[in-house]
């Protein structure tokens, strides 16, 4: 068993494991708690003797203030067994959580076995091994170490193909097989925490089942790649699967949790695309219930997540989706929220939205090499509220669809990738009803590329396109082109938009913009219906034609709304 401190102590049947609060004596309940496992597809443990079935008092030490007596916690335990809720510790089942992946400093000869790193050990042995480049044509050769002869050299399986220097290098116990099997039997009607110590486990594509929570060693366990309280699941080069973590392949998976680890994708090392965490798509719509807390996942050759077609009310909290080579996110299910979530530095856009209802809150989505944010025109009703989109190498947020929400969002220097030709916001296509309610508008200091504008939806033809209230910007910025931040004509903006005070209206002067450029169109102030550019009779010089004409520049000055 483990305590809250990481103690072990006995285990309970089969090796399984409960990690709980306090030191006590299973007692009489160890039949109970062994019968649970059974139901669970877990080997049950040996008979005790009588004796250890006996209940037995707490010594003094065992006693405080939540477990005060043994009936107590008895009456405690019994209510867990009997809703079947366990907790299974995965390096009681075989796995061992030894993995090392180091980034460079490996070398080995086109056709030699031979390699020199470091680090190594006689008990390696036998573990998996994968060196980038030193395959067929470059590719990444994967073997297993079978013969050590000092910490900086090792015998391979397998000869290279390829000579290779300061390459990346992975190896340990493949924890695949001894995880897999946890993950297979626990008992789907069951709610079932699989608990993994801090370690790195290098593990293929892990199929879960519904009620199954993936947790790691405490909330401070996921941060930091080299952090020593770190639980990190490493993708196989040779892994099979879509994702790193997926839907069992007999159909949707539901009640998921998985928190607090890191899930690293090895991405130099795969010769194809995997996402960290899959949902498979479903023919209709499917309430997941996953719930992603905590989880740093990154790395991956693929998606960092990918949520399938109709999948509906996952919940993402406190995440990172980091450097993976295709999207952060792609969210082509419904109804998902993602709070206090980074999305940086991806190969594609940190978020792709490809149906609609979702959320976002207080989310930071920066220096990706796509757009921060694309709503493709199935994305519809996406809400972003209190988000940043700093530096993406394209458009802070592309948008096709209808109904984009932003709300007190901030916006940073865009456009990275070629100076001036991403705006910060661009509504293309032609779709009503976006609300953009107090975009602020900055330019980093240092950075030599600008946005094209802060705000680019002209050209659509469409009235009442997009809903502008309370557009703000650092008035400190020197350095924004001129016309940076706002390129909507009027008839795109909310009947109610006004100009803060002090504002200025830039018509283009250089290009001859005007209002009311063209004859058809209608301009009235203070009220007055809008009407048709009037017209007025030629000047006269005697008195009574030019009375006439004073008299009818009145009733349309009037008309326009000039005068009362």
């Amino acid at each position: 068993m483990y305590n809250e401190s990481e103690e072990r102590g006995a285990p309970l049947g089969g090796g399984a494991s409960v990690k709980r609060r306090g030191l006590f004596k299973l007692g009489a309940l160890a039949t109970a708690m062994t019968g649970a496992f059974a139901a669970s597809s877990f080997e049950a443990g040996p008979a005790h003797a009588a004796a250890d079935l006996a209940p037995t008092g707490p010594s003094a030490s065992d006693l405080s203030t939540t477990y005060v007596t043994q009936t107590s916690l008895a009456a405690s335990l019994t209510r867990m067994v009997a809703k079947d809720e366990l907790i299974v510790n995965v390096k009681d089942h075989g796995a061992v959580g030894d993995a090392v992946r180091n980034p460079s400093g490996g070398s080995i000869s086109s056709g030699s076995s031979t390699f020199f790193g470091g680090g190594f050990a006689a008990s390696d042995v036998g573990k998996f091994f994968a060196v980038v480049g030193a395959g067929p044509n470059g590719t990444t050769l994967v073997t297993v170490i079978a013969a050590y002869v000092n910490a900086g050299t090792i015998t391979l399986g397998s000869p290279a193909s390829t000579t290779v220097a300061n390459a990346p290098y992975l190896y340990g116990t493949d924890d695949t097989g001894a995880i897999q099997k946890v993950l297979d039997g626990v008992n789907d009607d069951s709610y079932t925490q699989v608990f993994f110590p801090k370690g790195s486990y290098l593990t293929g594509g892990l199929l879960l089942k519904n009620n199954t929570q993936l947790l790691g060693a405490g909330r401070g366990a996921w941060a930091y790649e080299f952090y020593q309280r770190t639980t990190r699941l490493i993708a196989k080069p040779d892994m099979t699967t879509p994702g790193l973590i997926n839907d069992s392949a007999d159909g949707p998976v539901g009640n998921v949790r998985v928190a607090d680890m890191m899930l690293d994708g090895a991405r130099a090392f795969q010769a194809s695309a995997h996402s960290g965490i899959y949902m498979a798509d479903s023919k209709i719509s499917a309430d997941s219930f996953w719930s992603i807390e905590r989880v740093y996942v990154g790395f991956f050759s693929g998606d960092g997540a990918y949520f399938g077609a109709f999948r509906r009310a996952n919940r993402v909290n406190e995440c990172h989706f980091w450097r993976c080579a295709g999207n952060g996110v792609r969210l082509d299910g419904t109804d998902n929220s993602f709070v206090q979530t980074v999305f940086a530095q991806n190969g594609a856009d940190g978020i792709l939205l490809n149906q609609g209802a979702n959320h976002f809150f207080g989310c930071d989505i920066f220096s990706n090499v796509g757009n921060g944010a694309r709503i493709v025109p199935f994305g519809r009703m996406n809400q972003f509220t209190n988000c940043f989109f700093d530096t993406n190498y394209k458009c802070g947020v592309y948008n096709e669809a209808k109904n984009l929400s932003l709300t007190q969002c901030r916006f940073t220097s865009n456009s990275q990738s070629a100076d001036g030709l991403y705006p910060d916001i661009d509504i293309v296509g032609g779709p009503p009803g976006c609300s953009l309610v107090n975009p602020t508008f900055y330019a980093g200091a240092g950075l030599t590329n600008l946005p094209h504008s802060g705000i680019r939806a002209a050209g659509n033809g469409v009235s009442n396109l997009v809903y502008v209230t309370g557009f703000s910007h650092d008035p400190g910025v020197t350095t924004w082109r001129s016309g940076s931040y706002v390129e909507v004509s009027v008839g795109m903006l909310h009947k109610g938009f006004a100009f803060s005070d002090g504002s200025v209206l830039t018509t283009g002067s250089s290009s001859g913009t005007k209002l009311g450029a063209n004859a058809t169109n209608k301009l009235a102030f203070f009220g007055a219906i809008p009407i048709v550019r009037p017209t007025i009779g030629a000047a006269a010089s005697d008195a009574a034609t030019t009375q006439a004409l004073v008299n009818d520049l009145r009733t349309k000055l009037i008309a326009l709304g000039l005068i009362g």
